[in-house]
């Protein structure tokens, strides 16, 4: 888990001094579920500093390296996570995205990403940055533990408002062995 998404008990800085010292009393909705689904928590994840950066060296403890070549970056601003997955010390993470925060650190380390259709996955118990943007972010090292990942977070919850109209979901894993055989994919070329 990204260092801005709540564990009751965990200490939560958003990778800054500023918020030195604080632990969450209840753990995010999307944590709840995962655990609740069968995920065991590894620990959290370094990220940039409150959040705010999309490199990978911002973070009061330090920069993260990129782990196929240290002399580069790892992507920003969940690059603790993108780090973990890639050199196989986690199989999936959760982060916040609004432009790119998971899905840069999962293109720079090899590992896959989603920003989900806002709104879909509740974002009550993660640092907020901007209320109309914000999303949680998903992360794993192929896209099917991702679709699993996805399943068990997602879903309507009453603590989060952003969350208004959201209906039944369609699982995402359901089909992954399905026949494609006839599955056209567009690709724009624009």
């Amino acid at each position: 888990l990204r260092d801005s998404i709540a564990v009751a008990g965990l200490p939560m800085t958003g990778s800054s001094a500023f918020l030195r010292g604080f632990v969450p009393r209840r753990s995010a909705v999307a944590v709840d579920r995962a655990l609740e689904a069968g995920a065991t928590l590894a620990g959290t994840a370094v990220c940039e500093d409150l959040c705010y950066s999309g490199s990978s060296f911002t973070s009061a403890t330090g920069p993260v390296l990129n782990p196929y070549d240290p002399e580069r970056a790892a992507g920003g601003s969940t690059s603790g996570c993108g780090v973990l997955l890639a050199t196989g010390q986690a199989d999936i993470a959760l982060g916040s995205d609004l432009g790119g925060s998971v899905r840069n650190p999962a293109a720079w380390c090899g590992v896959a990403a989603l920003k989900a259709t806002f709104g879909v996955v509740p974002y009550f118990g993660a640092l907020p940055t901007e209320f109309s943007m914000d999303h949680l972010g998903l992360m794993a090292r192929r896209a099917p533990e991702l679709a699993r990942l996805l399943d068990a977070v997602a879903g309507p919850s009453a603590e989060d408002p952003r969350q208004a109209g959201i209906g039944a979901l369609r699982r995402s894993a359901a089909d992954l062995d399905a026949d494609i055989s006839g599955l056209r994919i567009g690709v724009v070329r624009d």
